[in-house]
């Protein structure tokens, strides 16, 4: 939920999260607190809704359903990543649309803002918005 662009923990979750509130690690908690004791390390977090962002959100349910589109295929450059989730919407004059973002690039290496301004971008002219 906070981790930052271009390391491996950033995905989908963390965009959706971090695009509506404030994320902050209050502690971790190992294993050993909890019976039987998982395979992997907790933490308390708070979330603080944050009013400003949220109203830059419009469709929420669409925004996540785009980050899980685009995440889905970790390994594809953001290119490769719209060309599938866009599907028949993904044609040459779509694609030269979004000249300014590197489609060449990952997208776990965009920062958050980054990400919500290409979804807006896809959402433009889509049938009920993204």
């Amino acid at each position: 939920m906070t981790a930052q662009p271009d390391t491996r923990d950033f995905g989908p979750l963390g965009v959706l999260i971090q695009s509506l509130a404030d994320v902050r690690i209050v502690r971790k908690i190992p294993p050993g607190a909890f019976w039987p004791p998982p395979k992997v390390h907790s933490a308390l977090v708070v979330v603080t809704p944050d009013l400003e962002r949220m109203r830059h959100v419009a469709d929420v349910p669409g925004l996540q359903s785009f980050m899980a589109g685009i995440f889905s295929h970790r390994r594809q450059t953001l290119g490769n990543a719209l060309k599938h989730h866009l599907g028949e919407r993904w044609t040459q004059t779509f694609k030269e649309s979004l000249a300014e973002f590197d489609l060449a690039k990952r997208p776990e290496t965009f920062p958050v803002a980054e990400l919500l301004r290409l979804a807006a971008r896809c959402s433009d002219g889509a049938p009920g918005g993204l």
